[in-house]
């Protein structure tokens, strides 16, 4: 292992790959519906950037000044990515409408599914399958909050995070159409 830390030509491997993660885990944590090109090309510009100093910059030093180069760079770019990662859960949950069924605002204008509960917005096309808007919100309500493997009573103010694994706003206005007690007969 030391012989090839001493060899000149691993270096711009390693110091790719340290810059290189942190970058592309940044384009996802930003843009995790579709990262696209552009982004992706200018975090991998960017990684490219930052390796190339690091490599010239170290290029005379010994391996273990190298070796503390490398995890100090990566260190920092992981906590780079902590605030970053609070941002765009700020920037995922402004403009986005509250879903009637399950609460949470998580329902972009140009698009009719929730991004929580997977329920379309209530729309004329749904009328031929509900009577009303409130039936069908029922409906949906005594679907999603039924508490299929665990029996236990619904939490109406609170998901798991395996249903909110994006960490979207609960609308604190928002009020369930049905009660526990609905829900739990239901799912019997």
């Amino acid at each position: 292992m030391h012989k090839l830390l001493k060899n000149q030509s691993t270096w711009p491997v390693v110091y790719g790959l340290v810059c290189l993660l942190p970058a592309l885990a940044g384009v996802h944590i930003l843009f995790p519906d579709s990262p696209g090109y552009i982004s992706t090309f200018a975090a991998c510009l960017s990684a490219a950037l930052l390796c190339c100093i690091m490599y010239y910059s170290t290029q005379t030093r010994s391996v273990k000044y190298k070796l503390w180069t490398a995890a100090s760079i990566f260190i920092c770019l992981l906590f780079l990515l902590f605030p970053l990662n609070e941002y765009a859960r700020h920037k995922r949950n402004t403009g986005l409408e509250s879903c009637e069924i399950c609460g949470y605002f998580c329902l972009k204008r140009y698009d009719n599914t929730c991004m929580v509960c997977g329920a379309e917005k209530w729309n004329n096309s749904l009328t031929p399958l509900y009577e009303t808007r409130l039936s069908y919100i029922r409906a949906m309500q005594l679907d999603f909050f039924c508490p299929w493997e665990s029996g236990h009573a619904p939490d109406f103010d609170h998901l798991p995070a395996e249903d909110n694994p994006l960490g979207y706003n609960k609308d604190q206005n928002w009020k369930p159409s049905v009660t526990e007690a609905e829900v739990m007969q239901a799912c019997q």
